[in-house]
């Protein structure tokens, strides 16, 4: 072979090289990146949804405590009887603004359900 073709083939390998490796770090760099926003999605996710469902297990446990009367006496208008006194709770949770996506999909669906 001649000395060129040796330099010529040595430069192209270099220079295919370099752009492989370079393509691979920021291959790694994005993976990363995308990595920790997932996981930082994940634990916003669960501190709001954790709260909302807090939030909602409570004030169902304040219906079932209820007993339709309000200072010892039937809650009704001109003594009806016992009505509620308490509102029924609400929990939609395509109201939260979270990544749901972040969620493996069997939680997520079962979160989704609840208000079903």
């Amino acid at each position: 072979m001649e000395t060129g073709n040796v330099s010529a083939i040595i430069s192209a390998t270099a220079g295919i090289s370099g752009v492989l490796l370079g393509n691979s770090f920021v291959a790694v760099k994005e993976w990363l990146v995308g990595r920790s926003k997932r996981q930082k999605d994940t634990a916003y996710l669960a501190i709001i949804v954790v709260s909302h469902l807090e939030r909602f297990a409570s004030g169902c446990l304040h219906v079932a405590l209820d007993d339709g009367t309000e200072s010892g006496r039937p809650a009704g208008n001109n003594g009806d009887g016992y009505v509620p006194t308490v509102r029924l709770p609400e929990f939609q949770p395509l109201d939260i603004g979270v990544e749901w996506k972040v969620l493996p999909q069997q939680l997520m669906y079962s979160i989704l359900l609840l208000p079903d």
